[in-house]
């Protein structure tokens, strides 16, 4: 096979698996479930499921940033077994690199709502690890360690509930 078809397709899988995959893995779905029973109607039912795996710019950011490294490796292995130096490759995975770690940490072209796309995604993320350490953990974790992870789980939902109305209210 071609360089370009096995840098497609390592890029392609890689952005899915770092956009979609890693979320999907990384969020906390029992809250959704917990914001389910407050009576809400079957259509809001499913936006709330949708809301915790968000779509958004700076997401976007960092799974290109992953794709385009695991492209470089892709590329820099494709030389090594060919003993070649595929430099084209290589100067547009840098500037690539470069532009997608910078648009990200400068949080380019990012509005209010996108910011809170990603708060949304990022508290469900730490309400998934405290709520798993405290169930997980049984008595041998420490007390101090216990008591910081229940104040920030109730602090969590408190902020990702905040999250959800200015959510509602921006659409």
């Amino acid at each position: 096979m071609r360089l370009f078809t096995y840098l497609s397709l390592t890029m392609f899988v890689a952005f899915i698996v770092q956009y979609y995959v890693l979320s999907f893995i990384r969020s906390d779905f029992s809250y959704s479930d917990y914001n389910l029973r407050k009576n809400k109607s079957q259509h809001q039912q499913q936006q709330i499921k949708t809301q915790i795996i968000t779509n958004s710019i700076g997401k976007f950011y960092i799974a290109a940033f992953v794709s385009c490294i695991m492209g470089f490796l892709e590329v820099f292995i494709y030389d090594l077994y060919r003993n070649d130096i595929s430099l084209f490759y290589y100067i547009f995975l840098f500037i690539a690199i470069f532009f997608f770690a910078n648009s990200y940490k400068t949080q380019w072209k990012i509005d209010g709502k996108d910011y809170l796309k990603q708060l949304s995604e990022s508290i469900s993320n730490d309400l998934l690890i405290s709520k798993q350490l405290l169930e997980n953990t049984g008595g041998n974790l420490p007390q101090d360690i216990r008591t910081f992870a229940s104040n920030l789980v109730h602090e969590r939902k408190k902020s990702y509930d905040q999250i959800q109305k200015l959510l509602y209210t921006q659409s």
